[in-house]
C-alpha cells in the first residue's frame, strides 16, 4: 500500500480545510515519498482531523462498524506507558484507553479515546513541540479531567 490517500483541494487533507492525516512514506527505509498538501510533509496530523478520526472510531463510522472495531482493537490497551496514558492510569483506571502517539525530534504528539463510566468518555489530542513536551502533555491530563469533571457536575440527575 504505498499509494498515498488522494486528497483533493475540497477534502479532509486539502488546504482548504487546514489539513488532515497523512501518511507519505513506509516507516521502512525506501519507498516512495509523498508530502502532504499543506507543507510537503511526509507524515501530518491536524488535531482536529485526530479527534475526527477518533469519533468515527467510537461511532463504528470509519469506513464500517467492523472495519472501526478492527482498528479499535489495535489501539487498545497502550504497552507505552508515557504521555497521556502515564497520567490517565493514575487518575481514571478504569478508563480503556485507545490510543496513538509519535515522537519526531522536539515534536511530541499523542491522542486517545477515554472510556470510561458516567462522564468519562472523551477524545483528546495533544501536538507540542517543545523539549518538555512529554512533561506538557502529562501535565495536560489531570486538567482536562478536573474540567470535565465539574463540567459533568452541574448535569448529574440528582
Amino acid at each position: 500500500a504505498e499509494k498515498p490517500v488522494e486528497a483533493t483541494d475540497s477534502s479532509s487533507n486539502g488546504k482548504s480545510s487546514g489539513g488532515g492525516l497523512w501518511v507519505g512514506r513506509p516507516y521502512a527505509k525506501g519507498g516512495q515519498r509523498y508530502g502532504d498538501p499543506m507543507k510537503n510533509l511526509s507524515h501530518a496530523a491536524t488535531a482536529t482531523q485526530v479527534c475526527r478520526y477518533y469519533y468515527l472510531l467510537a461511532m463504528g463510522k470509519l469506513i464500517n462498524r467492523q472495519r472501526s472495531e478492527e482498528m479499535l482493537g489495535y489501539l487498545v490497551d497502550p504497552e507505552l506507558h508515557h504521555k497521556f496514558v502515564n497520567s490517565i492510569e493514575r487518575v481514571a483506571p478504569d478508563c480503556k484507553i485507545y490510543r496513538k502517539s509519535g515522537t519526531w525530534r522536539n515534536w511530541h504528539a499523542d491522542s486517545m479515546l477515554c472510556w470510561g463510566p458516567n462522564w468519562r468518555r472523551y477524545i483528546l489530542v495533544g501536538l507540542v513541540e517543545d523539549a518538555k513536551g512529554e512533561q506538557i502533555l502529562r501535565d495536560l491530563v489531570p486538567a482536562v479531567e478536573e474540567v470535565l469533571r465539574s463540567h459533568s457536575a452541574a448535569y448529574e440527575v440528582q
